[in-house]
């Protein structure tokens, strides 16, 4: 018997400005803007639902900010990848004085698995997930695909860049959203 269990939705919403005199006479302003939304999609009575995750990056600064105070898309370090970060991307950080960004990523639990009626996957609680990464910085977009077979503790991501030839193959942490 499944009994209702409440949903708690995880948001989060961060706007900050920063004005500082870090050069004598050279005054700078950067503002930034993060936002975290994490909610259940569908087939809400289940024990655990299919939950949608959302962050939304987002920064400016002015021409006048020294390199340090600009904004950062984080890459993966090393094969390890979680959400708001650019999994293709490995070891380092893309700078720049503009960046907007937003990362998802459906957690769909082991309902694929038992549309295929894969048994086996369904009893070791073994789930799908499919996100994606679109990134403006530096005058470019980036854009990434990214499935992700999960079982705690442990997952495997196979991220595709649009722009790019070849899929990357990562590991994060299965962790139940």
């Amino acid at each position: 018997m499944w009994k209702k269990k409440k949903n708690k939705k995880k948001k989060r919403v961060e706007a900050r400005i920063e004005f500082g005199h870090p050069h004598g006479s050279r005054a700078d302003l950067r503002a930034t803007l993060l936002a975290d939304y994490n909610f259940s999609t569908f087939m809400r009575r289940r024990p655990t639902p299919p939950r949608l995750s959302l962050r939304i990056l987002g920064g400016v600064t002015t021409p006048s900010a020294s390199r340090d105070r600009w904004h950062v898309a984080e890459g993966s370090v090393g094969l390890i990848g979680e959400l708001g970060t650019l999994r293709s991307i490995r070891n380092r950080r893309l700078i720049g004085r503009q960046m907007i960004g937003a990362h998802w990523e459906h957690d769909f639990r082991s309902l694929l698995f038992e549309a295929l009626r894969i048994r086996p996957l369904v009893e070791h609680n073994v789930s799908m997930r499919l996100g994606g990464a679109h990134v403006y910085i530096n005058g470019r977009w980036i854009h990434e695909l990214t499935l992700s077979i999960a079982r705690a503790p442990v997952r495997i991501n196979f991220t595709r860049r649009i722009d790019q030839p070849g899929i990357f193959v990562g590991f994060g942490i299965a962790g139940r959203n």
